[in-house]
């Protein structure tokens, strides 16, 4: 019964979390870092836009 619920709620909390990660990653990309760093981050970013949904 609880269930479906509770996945919902899993999904949001993902989701949120999702959300956060890539607002910090856009962040830490306007600023001035190594291109080492700066790849890291959009190689991050890539992979939650195509798996974290």
């Amino acid at each position: 019964m609880f269930g479906p619920i509770l996945l919902q709620k899993k999904n949001v909390d993902y989701f949120n979390f999702y959300q956060e990660e890539l607002s910090s990653i856009n962040k830490l990309l306007s600023l001035n870092l190594p291109n080492e760093r700066k790849n890291e981050l959009l190689t991050k970013k890539e992979l939650i836009e195509k798996y974290g949904k």
